[in-house]
């Protein structure tokens, strides 16, 4: 919108976050894939923020967040994991509080 004062339709954007591309005009493609990187090298600089070392430890990324980085990240594919089940992290809570549950708390 800033830079080309038009709309995308969201489930452009969204076909473009998850599968990095789509049926536009490659300067729209362009624009959105640049916002969406920048957003992810932010991700990234964040958990290195927080002492992330990739040299030292394997990243596991699961759910909808997985397709952002494996399309638009910049990542070692041996140092990064990724689950692209976008119900992972649900997943993960519902083990938990099966677990719990079974333990009687």
């Amino acid at each position: 919108m800033d830079k080309y004062a038009t709309s995308i339709d969201e489930s452009i954007v969204e076909r473009i976050l998850r599968f990095g591309t789509a049926d536009i005009s490659e300067k729209f493609t362009d624009v959105i894939r640049s916002v969406a990187e920048e957003y992810v090298e932010n991700i990234f600089a964040a958990l290195r923020k927080y002492e992330y070392d990739p040299d030292l430890v394997k990243l596991h990324i699961v759910g909808g967040g997985a397709c952002l980085v494996k399309n638009l990240g910049k990542y070692d594919p041996d140092r990064v994991e990724i689950n692209e089940d976008i119900c992972a992290t649900a997943k993960g809570y519902e083990y938990l509080a099966y677990q719990m549950l079974r333990r009687g708390r």
